[in-house]
């Protein structure tokens, strides 16, 4: 066994298990700091990761808001529809698109579709420019056997529609919009039942234009 040797050449063999646990203790002590280190940096790379989250979030927020900002909001408004005075003829169906919030649409594309869902083309009309906080009127002109008729009561005098536009706002974005109702003969009017459902195409720009 080896011997160390202490003060005055006196030597004793407990002196190599001493420093054999001291070696122990030393490398246990590297290895449990180096596992609360290696934890350590593993939260501070999950905290890292969550900020860089919540910037992006933020960042997307406010672009979000200044695209928003920009782009006005189109709804219709139904109106008069006028019956032909022969069979065969065509129906003119007016309808009042409305543009709020701020900004203007561009290229606005009505169609005019029939049956229930939207299932058949009827007419199309486009409006150039639509400021918001303005509206203007359009006139559908519509044949006859493009709007099928069906109830209520034993004669049907009800047909489906369903308006469903597009167009492009200042950002040069592409935004779609589908707004359902109905024509009634009886009262000769088209009114619009439900609310517009809009498609955002927010996620589609990344980078904001220089002036925004």
């Amino acid at each position: 066994m080896s011997q160390i040797i202490g003060w005055g050449g006196w030597s004793w063999p407990g002196w190599s298990a001493i420093a054999a646990l001291g070696a122990a203790t030393a490398a246990g002590a590297a290895l449990w700091a180096l596992f609360y280190f290696r934890k350590q940096a593993g939260v501070m790379l999950e905290q890292l990761k969550d900020a860089q989250r919540d910037e992006h979030s933020r960042q997307k927020q406010r672009l979000e808001e200044a695209q928003m900002s920009v782009t006005p909001l189109v709804s219709l408004e139904g109106g008069p529809v006028s019956l032909p005075e022969n069979a065969g003829h065509n129906y003119q169906a007016r309808v009042t698109a409305h543009a709020d919030g701020a900004g203007f649409a561009h290229n606005l594309i009505l169609n005019l579709q029939s049956g229930e869902g939207g299932g058949h083309h009827v007419a199309t009309k486009v409006l150039d420019y639509l400021r918001a906080g303005s509206e203007q009127e359009v006139v559908f002109t519509c044949p006859v056997d493009a709007l099928p008729l069906v109830g209520p009561g034993p004669v049907p005098h009800v047909s489906l529609i369903e308006v469903r536009g597009l167009f492009f706002n200042p950002w040069g974005q592409q935004i779609k919009f589908t707004h359902a109702g109905r024509i009634d003969l009886n009262d000769e009017k088209l009114s619009f039942t439900t609310h517009p459902v809009y498609e955002w195409p927010w996620e589609t720009l990344t980078v904001p234009p220089a002036d925004a």
